[in-house]
């Protein structure tokens, strides 16, 4: 089965191969858009078990492109990809936007979020500047 991402490559090399605007002009390329993280895999901290507490990574990342505000995303595997187990909001309040996660996995997650919410929020925003700064300051549960 063909994933999401899949489909976006597709329709990425096709556009790439054509003399289509840059912009996501045509229908088809704006609904895609609402499915494409902006954040380049190779800004985001993941986060080990050894770091967190956590049965699972935690993927951290700074704002860059993104057009939502800040959010976690969460694997089994510390390998980037586009599959996420779950990616979730922090603010206004801390919520699953997409995926899912046990209710033991969330409730613990959420404990996690709490305590490093000032340190996640600040290295979103840009105040935290190096990931090694960031990775200082976070607690384990």
């Amino acid at each position: 089965m063909a994933t999401m991402k899949h489909h976006i490559d597709v329709v990425a090399k096709f556009v790439n191969s054509t003399n289509l605007p840059p912009e996501p002009t045509y229908p088809l390329l704006k609904e895609l858009n609402k499915y494409i993280e902006p954040t380049d895999f190779f800004e985001m901290a993941n986060l080990s078990s050894r770091k967190t507490g956590l049965p699972f990574i935690v993927w951290v990342s700074p704002r860059g492109g993104a057009k939502h505000d800040v959010r976690v995303k969460i694997t089994t595997s510390p390998q980037a990809s586009a599959d996420w187990e779950a990616v979730v909001a922090l603010r206004p309040e801390i919520k699953i936007v997409s995926g899912t996660l046990s209710k033991i996995h969330f409730d613990a997650l959420k404990n996690w979020l709490e305590l490093n919410y000032d340190t996640i929020v600040a290295f979103w925003d840009g105040s935290i500047e190096y990931t090694e700064d960031m990775l200082d300051q976070i607690k384990r549960v």
